[in-house]
C-alpha cells in the first residue's frame, strides 16, 4: 500500500507540475514586465529632475561670468608666459 500511495504522490507531483508550469510561467511574465515598467518611469523621471538641476547650473554660470569673456585667467596666464618666452633672446640654448 505505501508503495502505491508514493507512486500516486508522484504522479500528482507531475500532475502539478505541468498544471502550473505553463500557468505559473504565464502570470510571471506580466508581472516581469510592469516591474520594468516602473523602473523605466523611476529612471525617466529621475533623468528629468537631473536635467532640470542641469539646465539650472548652467544658467547661474552663464549669469556669473562676464560676458564676452572667452578666455580663462589660466589660460590667459599661460598666454603671457609663451610670449613672453618666444620674446626673449635665448629661448633656445642650440639656436
Amino acid at each position: 500500500m505505501s508503495q502505491q500511495g508514493a507512486q500516486l504522490q508522484g504522479y500528482n507531483n507531475e500532475l502539478i507540475k505541468c498544471i502550473e508550469g505553463p500557468e505559473c510561467e504565464a502570470r510571471r511574465a506580466p508581472q516581469a514586465d510592469l516591474a520594468e515598467e516602473e523602473e523605466k518611469q523611476r529612471v525617466q523621471h529621475d533623468l528629468h529632475i537631473i536635467t532640470e538641476r542641469l539646465a539650472a547650473i548652467n544658467e547661474s554660470l552663464a549669469r556669473k561670468m562676464p560676458s564676452g569673456t572667452t578666455m580663462t585667467a589660466p589660460s590667459q596666464r599661460r598666454r603671457a608666459l609663451t610670449k613672453r618666452f618666444w620674446r626673449a633672446p635665448s629661448h633656445c640654448s642650440t639656436c
